[in-house]
């Protein structure tokens, strides 16, 4: 039997809808509570290619309500993309999987193979900001989608035919500056929230001119309502209507706090191998462990984990100061490293 025979079936699907579905990349920004599940749900309706893009490791937290993840992946500190692989590579062997283990950039979006859709499953404004930006000046579609407490938003996003972000939040920067505060998710929110996301994509990927771009669902699983608003395009929107949108500097070996923790998060560049600063570590004397994805050890007395892809995580600094003077010794240490490796070259 065909394997989508029950998707086949619906009437705006078909098979010519299952051939699109077939044919089609979608990006992934964020592999988090909704990405993970959006994820899923397209790897198990048969899309072509998944380009996943997180720059986070799995942690205990995220098994509330981050489906694709398990506690191996957390005693592992598997970065979510090469864990969600994995296990996506199971479900559908079919799929064309592209994983990227970093924070998202516009160098790294220049990287991905041409896409149909991106999809914003991330929690944070300024990710957000930037996609927008992009998808103004490149002319791609996005779907948003969020969750906070009991509430969740869904939006598709087509710059060139209806409003930006931009235009649907005027006050963008001061939810930026709102990015690190912590709200709680209810855990039966997300597929809810999802899975209009995933209705959204699939019907855009099959009519894109049968969906709307100036339309937000907004959904309450605590009070069981859903709601629609209509978003305006603004005409003096300070993004979409001055192109090419202005996008943020590069931000090189700037530490990140991790949201809700005492965790901070860089990433080196011309980072050395794990074998190298394990080797470094060893003539120092100073005790690690190590797997294929990282190395855990002490430095300045706290804990300090080093990805194989130039991320470092600092756990247990109280502020933004303390942790930075940490970074620089570690980075005065492994610099060597990274002059012999130059010289080499």
């Amino acid at each position: 039997m065909e394997r989508y025979d029950r998707q086949i079936r619906v009437h705006q699907i078909g098979p010519s809808g299952q051939k699109r579905i077939e044919q089609s990349h979608v990006v992934i920004i964020g592999l988090g509570a909704t990405g993970s599940y959006a994820a899923e749900q397209l790897t198990r309706a048969g899309i072509g290619a998944l380009t996943l893009i997180d720059s986070d490791t799995v942690s205990l937290t995220n098994l509330q309500r981050q489906t694709l993840f398990d506690e191996v992946d957390v005693a592992h500190e598997a970065f979510k993309v090469e864990a969600a692989a994995e296990k996506l590579g199971k479900i559908n062997h079919n799929v064309t999987l592209n994983i990227f283990p970093k924070r998202f950039t516009p160098e790294l979006l220049a990287q991905v193979p041409a896409f149909d859709l991106v999809l914003d499953c991330t929690d944070n404004f300024t990710t957000r900001d930037l996609l927008n930006r992009l998808a103004c000046n490149q002319g791609f579609a996005f779907i948003m989608a969020s969750c906070a407490g009991t509430a969740g938003s869904v939006m598709l996003f087509d710059p060139k035919n209806g409003p930006c972000l931009n235009c649907a939040y005027p006050q963008l920067k001061a939810l930026q500056a709102r990015d690190c505060d912590t709200l709680g998710v209810n855990t039966a929110l997300v597929p809810l929230v999802s899975a209009l996301q995933i209705s959204l994509a699939l019907k855009y990927l099959i009519a894109p001119a049968d969906c709307a771009t100036d339309m937000m669902a907004i959904f309450d699983n605590w009070q069981l309502s859903l709601q629609h608003f209509k978003v305006q395009k603004n005409r003096h929107c300070p993004t979409c209507e001055n192109l090419p949108a202005a996008l943020p500097l590069p931000r090189t070996m700037q530490l990140r706090s991790l949201c809700g923790t005492n965790t901070y998060q860089v990433e080196l560049d011309n980072a050395p191998t794990l074998d190298q600063v394990a080797a470094a570590l060893t003539e120092a004397q100073i005790p690690f462990d190590q797997n294929q994805a990282l190395l855990r050890f002490k430095w300045r007395e706290r804990p300090f984990s080093y990805f194989k892809t130039g991320q470092c995580h600092l756990y247990d600094w109280p502020d933004t100061e303390q942790a930075e003077l940490c970074f620089l010794d570690f980075y005065h240490f492994i610099k060597p490293i990274q002059i012999e490796e130059a010289i080499t070259e």
